[in-house]
């Protein structure tokens, strides 16, 4: 089954504007978890935050 996802952004209170995407599993999530990538990367990196965001998905976890 597909990843479903949505992209969210919003301004912090220090007027920094975050984007990222939202991922939630058919069934009501367990459990939540936010990553963040360090500085110098990209939020894609190689595909790797995909590819976690699919494991997670598959577990029941959603992920931002």
């Amino acid at each position: 089954m597909p990843l479903r996802s949505t992209e969210t952004s919003f301004r912090t209170l220090d007027g920094l504007q975050l984007v990222g995407t939202y991922t939630a599993p058919n069934e009501p999530a367990r459990h939540s978890v936010v990553m963040v990538h360090g500085g110098g990367v990209t939020r894609e990196e190689g595909g790797f935050f995909t590819r976690l965001a699919i494991g997670l998905d598959e577990a029941g976890v959603a992920a931002l």
